[in-house]
């Protein structure tokens, strides 16, 4: 999956940074039960969300209609549903289905073991 993974803050509590601008966001074994994580990461919310093959992808949690919370609404086909307005977005890429919406905004991951590591900041596009 991930395994580039060599410098991180070994320590057990969320919000650990390691030297590449990622901050630890929750583990795998949570991720499967919950379907979803949602963690404010510098004053930002973000939400993983697991796509149809189990993996893990990292974005932006608000919808950019309304502000809408994404990680309430429903994931269908690898696709999240805003529980407001119905806008969609692919939970892989961000990008919007429907509507005139920008797409979100994506943020790296890394795994070790089972832990969850997310980037500070949104990937480049």
């Amino acid at each position: 999956m991930f395994d580039d993974f060599d410098s991180f803050d070994d320590g057990d509590g969320f919000g650990d940074v390691d030297s590449g601008d990622f901050v630890k966001f929750g583990t795998l074994t949570e991720l499967k039960q919950k379907k979803s994580l949602n963690r404010k990461i510098i004053g930002k919310w973000v939400s993983v969300f697991l796509d149809e093959n189990m993996e893990p992808y990292a974005l932006e949690m608000s919808c950019k209609h309304q502000g809408a919370n994404l990680a309430e609404g429903k994931i269908s086909n690898n696709v999240v549903t805003c529980p407001r307005h119905f806008w969609q977005y692919d939970i892989r890429t961000g990008k919007a289905i429907t509507e005139y919406s920008p797409n979100l905004r994506k943020h790296a991951i890394r795994i070790r073991e089972d832990d969850l590591y997310v980037s500070i900041r949104p990937v480049m596009r």
